[in-house]
């Protein structure tokens, strides 16, 4: 995933502290990155307000808040986000939006002595107006949220991609449409939303890495790993599968707050930088043992092994990491319950009561009654008996 980041409820996955040398990541040079910016009025404050000039339409209104605080959001790709989204007074700092018949940005690129000023076309029928629009079918609800991403984008400093140096002959669309730039991040983006001759919808990777190298990533080290375009070092993220990180290192997920980050960042890490001893990503293609983690199923285990949840601290860990361990595991009455194999009453770890013998039920997190593990789920007697008498 190149994660989503100002739309996140992220779940702390990881309560470990952070390594004993304090050693915090390296910020990545991003110029290598695309897009075609006015760097001189990029925003100083990652925070920028939002409100609506006009009254009514909260439909339309609502559907570009979501658009520009969603996934598909420029604030999900960098240190930046979108803010207020109420009604305009007249010392409203920021973006300032107008309902209208237009899609466009006035005044010029990026911050213009501490605001931005946007017309959005929520007529009847924009879709049948704008290229965008009409060059992908795009419904009423569709062509404003595409346009508004567009004219966010000039908001934030970034100018039309056809009008760079570097545009190719092939590309005849709006050479001279709106404001030129200032500074030219990598390539030109044959995909960019901000390029006439692309009719994007959407953020290309050359969008969300330029807006990186404008405003920073959210936290030191960040990047949106990709194993084509920038395979990820050790101890940088975020990334989602083993081939967005370099040689020599590992996709571990959840393990953010090891760094500064979010807990659900997921890092690249070499071996020598893992969260624990004995630490390892365990998948189907490379089983843990007995012992080690993480793992999410018994498919990430070796044969004879399952995976437990939060069992970390068993081990000297985190308390929510997940580890393989043998089927019958090291204490007393514990074995993995099935349907094909239910558990007797005062034995565990069952999942629901289908797992446990006919008359007994499963009980949640009661282990440390048996001296198991505090999450642990146990077999007992259907109500109207008892196991402590």
């Amino acid at each position: 995933m190149r994660v989503t980041f100002s739309m996140l409820v992220l779940l702390a996955a990881c309560d470990a502290e952070a390594p004993p040398d304090g050693e915090v990541p390296e910020a990545i040079d991003y110029d290598q990155f695309m897009l075609y910016g006015l760097a001189s009025n990029y925003w100083s404050d990652s925070e920028i307000p939002v409100c609506w000039e006009t009254s009514g339409d909260a439909t339309e209104k609502g559907w570009v808040e979501d658009e520009l605080t969603g996934p598909r959001s420029w604030s999900n790709f960098a240190d930046v986000s979108f803010t207020g989204w109420g009604d305009c007074t007249s010392s409203s700092v920021g973006i300032r939006i107008s309902a209208g018949t237009s899609m466009v940005v006035t005044g010029g690129l990026g911050d213009q002595g501490g605001t931005s000023t946007m017309e959005l076309d929520f007529s009847a029928t924009p879709q049948n107006t704008w290229t965008t629009c009409v060059a992908n079918s795009l419904s009423r609800e569709d062509c404003i949220r595409a346009v508004s991403l567009h004219e966010f984008g000039h908001s934030l400093g970034f100018a039309h991609e056809q009008r760079r140096n570097d545009t190719p002959t092939s590309c005849t669309t709006g050479l001279n449409s709106g404001s030129q730039g200032d500074t030219e991040i990598g390539d030109w983006d044959a995909d960019s939303v901000m390029n006439y001759c692309a009719v994007s919808t959407e953020l290309s990777l050359g969008d969300e890495l330029g807006v990186l190298s404008a405003y920073g990533g959210p936290f030191p080290g960040w990047s949106p790993c990709s194993d084509s375009t920038y395979p990820c070092p050790s101890k940088v993220g975020d990334c989602d599968v083993e081939s967005d990180c370099a040689d020599g290192t590992t996709c571990v997920h959840d393990v953010g707050d090891l760094f500064g980050w979010s807990s659900a960042a997921d890092v690249c890490l070499a071996d020598g930088d893992m969260p624990f001893p004995g630490w390892a990503y365990c998948t189907p293609a490379s089983p843990c043992t007995t012992g080690l983690g993480d793992c999410d199923s018994d498919a990430d285990c070796a044969a004879g092994t399952i995976c437990l949840n939060d069992v970390g601290a068993e081990h000297g860990w985190s308390s929510l990491a997940d580890l393989c361990v043998q089927t019958v595991a090291t204490f007393p009455g514990w074995s993995a319950c099935s349907a094909a194999s239910p558990c007797p009453a005062g034995s565990g770890d069952c999942d629901s009561d289908a797992e446990c013998e006919a008359g007994t039920r499963c009980a949640d997190d009661i282990g440390p009654t048996f001296g198991f593990p505090d999450l642990s789920d146990v077999c007992v007697p259907d109500p109207g008996y008892s196991i402590f008498k």
